[in-house]
């Protein structure tokens, strides 16, 4: 079409299939809880506490810098995500526009944080020589970033390494099989039951309304029958009973003397 030897697409024709969204898996508030206690001094502590605390995605954490964390406003930057692409280590900016966000750290997450920057300090004098800038490539130019997670030697984590650890914390634990991405429906599906409101938990995780209902349409079902519910309980001591009409008492006439 562009060079004007067709007259139309006939591509525009075809009906494309409707993605189909894959169920949610979720941790139990119970089963985060065991898996917390699991990975108390394990070197994946502080980003599974933010996976799990933030929802942030996996790229998100892996692109996490030291200067992306505030802890004295006790806050975290969302800028960008760390993917690989033949071969490469890209620096790239979020998966969407609502990606790009700033979350307000639970203190759980904060104390973890600040344990793992000492650990670093200390994985860092150990390796000496061996310690290796995190150098990917950020607009088509090899930049070196201060990532807040990386290997033992200092490059950039391997996502299946990640993934291979947290499936022998889950064994170790005796909890099920989940993907790393489950801890970020699980703090989706944390914040829900305890009636955030929806708006501000897109806010956290980045999300547009769309893909939250798409994907949690069981649990906001859930959240509005309570909240009903819960209408219910403050109105129900004024009496108002739902289709039923009242009768008003018989006034009386004037009194025959």
């Amino acid at each position: 079409m562009r060079d004007g030897l067709i007259a139309r697409n006939v591509a525009t024709l075809v009906k494309a299939p409707r993605a189909q969204a894959k169920p949610v898996e979720v941790l139990a508030p119970d089963q985060v809880r065991t898996l917390l206690a699991a990975i108390a001094g394990d070197r994946l502590e502080a980003l599974i506490t933010v996976a799990v605390g933030l929802g942030l995605r996996q790229g998100e954490c892996f692109a996490l810098q030291w200067s992306d964390v505030d802890f004295e406003a006790r806050v975290l930057h969302v800028r960008h995500a760390l993917v690989r692409v033949g071969g490469k280590i890209l620096l790239d900016t979020p998966k969407t526009r609502k990606a790009a966000r700033t979350v307000s750290l639970p203190a759980m997450a904060l104390t973890a944080l600040a344990a793992h920057r000492q650990q670093q300090e200390m994985e860092r004098s150990f390796a000496g020589q061996r310690w290796e800038a995190a150098i990917v490539e950020h607009e088509g130019k090899p930049v070196e970033v201060d990532l807040v997670f990386r290997t033992t030697t200092g490059t950039p984590l391997e996502s299946r390494n990640v993934t291979k650890r947290f499936q022998r914390i889950l064994a170790e634990c005796g909890l099920p099989r989940h993907r790393f991405h489950d801890l970020r429906h699980s703090a989706a599906t944390l914040l829900l039951v305890q009636g955030v409101h929806p708006r501000a938990i897109q806010q956290i995780l980045g999300w547009d309304q769309g893909a939250m209902l798409e994907r949690y349409t069981h649990l906001v079902d859930e959240i509005r029958r309570d909240a009903a519910e819960k209408m219910d309980a403050i109105l129900k001591p004024v009496g108002v009973s739902v289709g039923v009409k009242r009768q008003r008492p018989a006034t009386r006439g004037p009194l025959n003397n």
